[in-house]
């Protein structure tokens, strides 16, 4: 069938599930201060079991629909809304089977009047024959199918859950499947000796043949019967070309009348009013093809959705920047404080109302402020020049070491960071072009190091453009630009680093170096 086809049966159940939500609850969507409708009378047990199996057989009817085109739509947006309605349908339908059992009307035999009224028989098996023929509808109503989306969703657990019972089926026992038969218990045979297991024998073979010969009597008992009574009953005698007549006649006749009603096969077929007889292997495979290429069709759509949907996302993330919950979540990270993680959760589950939600909000914030620091920390840069440098001593166990390195450096860089603050879009263009670089040296006594650092460039132009615009209200443009230029500029710079180990400073002393590190206390200190 086409989309169309199913857009319609979707439209049908809409409709249907409608009104039936209006029947149940006459209240939904009436204005405000309007008169509430007068209750419902009272109502005995068959009434009320009446009423709940209409609803159910109604319920179910929706149900089959809307299973029917979340399984055959290809769109994935209207499956999701198709898949949402479903599942609200087969928790109505799981109510009103519980509603039926409680309200069972009671057999007579079983029934108990308590006050005039009669007791309620709880019971599984609810008969709804009778509902069914005053409804005119067939037995299959009742059916439950099991929704196909069931096992659709789990083939990948399905699977994986096979792989593994084959593996350890393959490691504990080397095949690859193990049949389960079903072993019969055997009584165990009684104590006797040889002489009462002969006794038993022969008189089981004596009533075997005896039975045989019964059988073989009265067969030729009934032959005599059959014989005798052939020839006590008098022949009539037929001219053979007579009786040849009559086989003609009953072969013409068969063969006349099997002719007549293929040719009328064939006429029904010509104009449209019965199908083929031979083809209706060719339309059940035509079928299956068609089915199939519409779930392959769901399957390639749902990734196409997945897929802009994440980078709308992305978009909209660029644009609008982070709400104001994520920006408190951000600044929990930050702080990199002791119980941050579950700081972040805690607040994240507040606001979203779920475990899930604030595990993956909480990953999806940590995830953007590392893809923030990757942007800020490496921008993009390209270099063309030598270096050269030297050390003394290769192991970092040295007490007395140096190092120095010169850098001369023809290139340029460029970086295009792109941010919200409050409610505008910030975009910078920021890009240079050098010549020239930074030449290092230090020198370690112990557990100190002195670093000196000499920046010698003779030329540095950047150009800075600044973009700015409310994103919210759609106004507020501005725009900047501007460009620095630096000719012969030198600098020195100091940096002092401290060996620290597992026991501080004095665990150099204790020769436990291997878990030592740098910590740099006097950064970049212009000197001149």
């Amino acid at each position: 069938m086409s989309n169309a086809t199913y857009n319609q049966l979707w439209g049908e159940g809409l409709a249907e599930l409608t009104e039936q939500v209006h029947l149940e609850n006459p209240l939904l969507g009436s204005p405000e201060g309007a008169e509430p409708p007068p209750p419902p009378p009272p109502a005995n047990i068959i009434q009320a079991f009446q009423h709940f199996a209409c609803l159910y057989i109604k319920y179910m009817q929706i149900f089959k629909r809307l299973e029917e085109c979340y399984d055959c739509m290809v769109h994935p947006q209207k499956r999701e809304d198709v898949l949402s309605m479903l599942e609200l349908v087969i928790r109505r339908v799981v109510e009103l089977k519980h509603a039926l059992v409680k309200w069972n009307p009671p057999n007579k035999d079983v029934q108990n009047t308590v006050g005039g009224i009669d007791e309620n028989f709880p019971w599984e098996y609810v008969n709804l024959d009778d509902i069914l023929v005053d409804l005119k509808l067939p037995p299959e109503t009742l059916e439950v199918p099991v929704p196909r989306y069931f096992r659709e969703d789990s083939i990948v657990t399905v699977r994986l859950r096979d792989k593994v019972i084959q593996g350890y089926m393959k490691l504990k026992h080397g095949v690859d499947k193990i049949m389960v038969e079903e072993e019969e218990e055997l009584e165990p045979a009684p104590d006797m000796s040889i002489e009462q297991a002969i006794e038993i024998i022969q008189r089981n073979e004596r009533g075997r043949q005896g039975k045989q010969r019964a059988m073989l009597v009265k067969e030729l008992r009934e032959e005599e019967k059959r014989r005798r009574m052939y020839d006590a009953t008098s022949q009539l005698e037929m001219d053979p070309e007579i009786a040849a007549c009559n086989i003609q006649r009953l072969f013409r006749g068969f063969f006349s009348r099997s002719t007549a009603a293929a040719a009328r096969d064939e006429e029904l077929v010509f104009i449209g009013m019965k199908p083929p007889k031979h083809r209706g292997d060719d339309l059940e495979t035509e079928l299956n093809m068609a089915y199939k290429k519409r779930k392959q069709e769901q399957t390639d759509n749902k990734e196409a959705y997945k897929v802009a949907l994440e980078d709308l996302k992305d978009v909209v993330r660029e644009v609008c920047g982070l709400a104001p919950y994520e920006k408190r979540i951000l600044d929990m990270l930050k702080t990199n404080a002791v119980g941050c993680e579950k700081r972040m959760y805690k607040f994240a589950k507040q606001r979203l109302g779920g475990h899930k939600r604030a595990v993956k909000k909480r990953e999806d914030v940590k995830e953007m402020n590392m893809l923030v620091d990757s942007v800020t920390k490496t921008p993009d840069v390209k270099m063309y020049g030598g270096s050269a440098d030297a050390i003394e001593c290769v192991d970092d166990d040295c007490d007395i070491n140096y190092y120095w390195e010169w850098n001369a450096d023809v290139g340029y860089a460029f970086h295009f960071p792109m941010y919200a603050e409050e409610d505008n879009l910030i975009a910078r263009q920021r890009a240079s072009a050098l010549a020239g670089g930074r030449q290092q040296f230090w020198f370690q006594l112990y557990v100190y190091r002195i670093n000196l650092y000499f920046d010698t460039y003779l030329a540095n132009v950047t150009l800075d453009n600044y973009l700015s615009y409310d994103a919210i209200n759609r106004s507020d443009f501005c725009y900047a630009g501007n460009w620095f230029l630096d000719i012969a500029r030198l600098a020195l710079l100091l940096q002092v680093d401290v060996r620290s180990c597992k026991h501080g400073v004095l665990g150099y002393i204790d020769d436990e170096i291997s878990a030592c590190g740098w910590n740099t206390y006097y950064i970049m200190k212009p000197l001149w």
